[in-house]
């Protein structure tokens, strides 16, 4: 990605509703879990280091990042030292396998995703556990994806039909951003057919527009919207969603 979109990304990460409410999701996730005590946790693409803080909370993180202006940022926080890495690699912390690989957001942004997920599954211990998030349904292509080089979207049945091609036994899955769906869709179908003239601006047409954080009683409000959904999702699986969140383990 871009220079600005990363700084972009780096200064919404801690208030932006979208990010804070995921956190809130992913950390319900993560107490579910059955991670030893001293857990060994990658954050397989940190990006800007936003989620370092919620998974230091479950045990020793190791960070790893490809684009440099990303580890710059993410090293500032000064919770762990990003090191380089790529994907499907090569991985640094030479053969250290791990209790939980996080990959938030990652998988879409590489060429190789099934040789990702094997190169990652390789660094699982026998109990290990893989958390990931990436962004769902073709349909819902827009510029968001573009500036934020994704390469791809997916849905829920052919992902996991890749995971278990690459070796994985899928313990949950479920879409999220269940709520808030028909406007996001709307949204984003109107700004592709429209090439961004109805719903865009300038600040949108720089790359931040979905990094804009709203007024603190509307972003309050629908940071309570999509957290909500972390209650749900123990109970069923959401039928349709902006993203994708799933856990899985070797097969």
């Amino acid at each position: 990605m871009r220079a600005d979109v990363y700084q972009a990304m780096a200064k919404a990460e801690d208030t932006h509703w979208w990010f804070r409410a995921r956190r809130t999701i992913l950390t319900d996730i993560l107490k579910r879990l059955s991670l030893p005590k001293n857990a060994t946790i990658l954050d397989a693409g940190s990006g800007t280091g936003g989620n370092l803080s919620m998974l230091s909370g479950f045990g020793r993180v190791y960070g790893m990042e490809m684009d440099r202006e990303a580890r710059i940022l993410a090293n500032k926080r000064s919770i762990v030292e990003v090191q380089e890495g790529a994907l499907p690699g090569p991985i640094p912390f030479d053969n250290q396998l791990f209790d939980l690989i996080a990959m938030f957001d990652v998988l879409e942004h590489v060429e190789q995703d099934y040789s990702t997920l094997t190169a990652l599954r390789d660094r699982l211990t026998p109990q290990g556990i893989l958390l990931l998030t990436v962004p769902a349904f073709e349909f819902l292509w827009s510029r968001h994806d573009v500036i934020h080089h994704h390469k791809r979207r997916y849905s829920l049945s052919p992902l996991l039909r890749m995971l278990d091609r690459a070796g994985y036994k899928v313990t949950f899955a479920s879409y999220i951003n269940f709520w808030l769906f028909p406007l996001i869709a709307l949204a984003r179908i109107v700004d592709r057919l429209s090439g961004g003239k109805v719903v865009g601006s300038a600040a949108e047409s720089e790359g931040n527009a979905e990094l804009f954080i709203p007024p603190v009683p509307l972003n309050n409000l629908l940071e309570k919207i999509f957290a909500s959904e972390s209650r749900l999702i123990k109970f069923m699986r959401l039928p349709f969603g902006v993203s994708i969140v799933l856990t899985a383990q070797k097969a």
